[in-house]
């Protein structure tokens, strides 16, 4: 039976998008997520940002981090599908302190520009690129969790981009309620929506055992590469997620 408790006090209204009868905000009422965090040179970060008004999160002066989730949403307001979302954590016209910045994410969310983010519904795609410009694009994505391993692949056509695996323990109380910012880019500006998630149960750890990053022979996988990723400062699975998915509430020119 669907679990309601986290979305009652929260009204929706409908809107037309790209075409289909919706209702916002987007309500996710189950879902899986597998969420992996590595060091990378800001240099590289810097490179694949669209604005010089976005500032990456540092650990330290010279590295900030890349983050890959793979979600596997079973019930959703637009039915179930798969996506994975790879960014990096930023402020917007300001930066943050070293390593304070980066530490208030990892345990209160904050902004991520949404750099790749494919998924396996023309919906969900649509609705994404239509309403906010969420880079969306079709592909294969399978996410499976045996015996305490989840893994996610990702494809498009007969390229493989990326295979993830995490080994991971039972989980147990997850973090609760999170509220992240996703920064995409529509038109000439940058915009920035809303997303409020509860996990209430999550395996997590902050060292590289148990992570597995394959990457394949898609031009994605060439980019990620080159992001020269290094060590992996955190992980989790989260086996039960809800959220609320906001359209873009505010927005900037991508110049200053």
């Amino acid at each position: 039976m669907r679990d309601t408790e986290f979305f009652k006090e929260l009204p929706q209204r409908p809107v037309t998008v790209a075409g289909y009868e919706v209702v916002t905000p987007a309500f996710y009422y189950d879902y899986t997520q597998v969420s992996v965090v590595w060091i990378t040179p800001l240099a590289q970060i810097r490179e694949l940002l669209p604005s010089p008004r976005l500032h990456p999160l540092r650990l330290t002066p010279r590295s900030g981090v890349t983050v890959i989730v793979a979600y596997q949403y079973r019930d959703t307001t637009i039915g179930p599908y798969n996506e994975v979302a790879v960014g990096f954590p930023v402020t917007v016209d300001r930066k943050a302190p070293v390593l304070a910045g980066l530490g208030r994410f990892q345990t209160r969310g904050g902004s991520i520009f949404i750099w790749q983010l494919p998924v396996t519904t023309a919906i969900a795609r649509d609705l994404g690129v239509e309403s906010a410009g969420y880079p969306k694009y079709l592909a294969d994505i399978d996410i499976t969790d045996e015996a305490g391993l989840a893994t996610c692949r990702l494809a498009e056509g007969d390229k493989h981009i990326l295979t993830l695996r995490l080994r991971h323990r039972s989980p147990r109380r997850g973090p609760g309620r999170m509220r992240y910012e996703p920064v995409t880019v529509k038109g000439d500006r940058l915009v920035r929506g809303i997303s409020i998630s509860n996990t209430t149960r999550a395996a997590a750890s902050f060292s590289g055992r148990g992570v597995e990053l394959e990457l394949g022979d898609h031009p994605l996988a060439d980019q990620l590469r080159r992001l020269e990723m290094g060590r992996v400062i955190s992980a989790s699975y989260a086996p039960v997620v809800q959220s609320v998915l906001s359209p873009p509430l505010e927005g900037w020119p991508l110049a200053e």
